[in-house]
């Protein structure tokens, strides 16, 4: 991706180059972008042709943006349990490390002000998946979908929001459709090349607005302390690897399409690795204690974004802390 700059005359200039894979991050229409110590905001950004106009602005905010990531294991290089008391006939986790695919999906950002990080405000991200592999959803997907809006009655089933012009709502599958793919008891006997038959019924599907849609795909992290754990090992591995944060990303699964287990997978953000990955596997019942010791020493309440992240309003989030302390304190096998 090639990133122009008018010059004094008004024409075009290139400042730079960047992958298409970390435009998510960086260069999408409304960012922020820092660039030689000059901070630039994109203005337009053409996917197709490969180029990012940006100009020259002073502000005082810096741009985030909001990406919902999932997980496919290609292959595993080395797997363990961590170190726990040899009476335990079940250790509590399996630690591994390899290859992974990461199916990127950018949503929205936040616009955040610089020194308090207090947020000034939203916008919206219109690219599309990041991955070399995305899910075919079967032949009757664009009919059943079609059928689940109509259902509906055109609105979502979560706020209520109709339809607006132009612009279709999203259709979420309520049991993932990789669940489909990777578990045969689900498709009922059906090949995997005919999973799309048993995940894309009507009862599967339901209409949900671009908002709704990322909390549903978030949700079921938030209700349990994996989230928590997620946020505490991604705060303390960078100080383990002295590394930058936005170096690591992290993932929690409540239920891992091919092992049906709760996974936390933490991931390089850079194409095949830079070796941080064996590095955590090798220091991770380090990571777990630090972990713990970093939720347990924090004073607030029931969590914050010092620890297990900020937590909603919600009654089902409000145990977080609590929860990630318990699933710690399981990990490690340290009481108190």
């Amino acid at each position: 991706m090639i990133i122009q700059r008018p010059d004094a005359q008004g024409k075009p200039q290139v400042i730079g180059e960047i992958e298409r894979s970390s435009v998510l991050r960086f260069l999408y229409q409304g960012a922020v972008y820092l660039h030689e110590g000059t901070s630039y905001l994109v203005e337009r950004l053409d996917w197709e042709g490969g180029v990012a106009a940006v100009r020259p602005v002073d502000v005082d905010f810096y741009t985030r943006p909001i990406i919902g990531e999932t997980i496919e294991i290609l292959a595993t290089r080395a797997s363990t349990s961590p170190d726990v008391r040899s009476e335990i006939p079940d250790p509590p986790s399996t630690i591994a490390w390899g290859d992974v695919r990461v199916v990127s999906r950018a949503t929205g950002y936040k616009i955040l002000r610089r020194g308090t990080n207090e947020t000034l405000g939203f916008g919206q991200i219109e690219l599309p998946e990041q991955s070399i592999d995305p899910n075919d959803y079967g032949p009757n997907w664009s009919r059943q979908r079609d059928a689940v809006r109509t259902r509906d009655s055109y609105r979502c089933q979560g706020c209520g929001a109709a339809e607006m012009a132009g612009k279709q709502h999203d259709v979420h599958h309520r049991i993932p459709f990789r669940a489909f793919l990777a578990d045969s008891a689900r498709r009922n006997g059906l090949p995997p090349d005919r999973a799309w038959e048993a995940a894309n019924v009507l009862d599967n599907l339901v209409t949900l607005c671009p908002a709704c849609h990322r909390r549903a795909e978030a949700s079921v992290r938030i209700r349990s302390g994996l989230g928590g754990v997620a946020a505490l090992l991604a705060g303390v591995a960078p100080l383990f690897l002295m590394c930058d944060p936005g170096d690591l990303g992290v993932v929690a699964e409540p239920q891992a399409p091919v092992s049906g287990l709760p996974t936390i997978t933490i991931f390089e953000h850079t194409p095949g690795g830079v070796g941080y990955a064996e590095q955590l596997y090798r220091s991770m019942p380090a990571l777990l204690e630090a972990g713990l010791d970093l939720v347990r020493s924090c004073p607030c309440a029931q969590g914050c974004p010092s620890c297990v992240g900020p937590v909603l309003e919600h009654d089902y989030a409000l145990d977080a802390k609590a929860l990630a302390r318990a699933v710690l304190e399981a990990l490690t096998e340290l009481p108190e």
